[in-house]
């Protein structure tokens, strides 16, 4: 039990930690262009994320809580931040 607690707190900050780069890299913008290089440099993860989101172009956007992205062509993301629905 107390592994399991250890374990789900880990990864809790892992994904805290994701949402602030996203949320430092947008900056106040609705959106913003990104390097995937520029994101891994600042110490995000990308195999750590709560939920994925697809809209009517069948864009799936991966969020770490709020704040998301959307792998674009080459090395580009494009960060997000939620409004109830993209």
């Amino acid at each position: 039990m107390q592994a399991e607690r250890a374990e789900i707190k880990t990864i809790d900050l892992i994904l805290k930690h994701n949402r602030r780069i996203l949320k430092t890299a947008l900056g106040g913008e609705p959106s913003k262009k990104i390097s995937r290089e520029l994101l891994l440099n600042r110490g995000f993860r990308f195999d750590f994320h709560t939920h994925f989101y697809t809209n009517y172009k069948k864009d799936q956007y991966i969020f770490c809580y709020d704040y998301g992205y959307l792998d674009l062509d080459g090395d580009v993301c494009l960060v997000v931040k939620s409004k109830g629905q993209l």
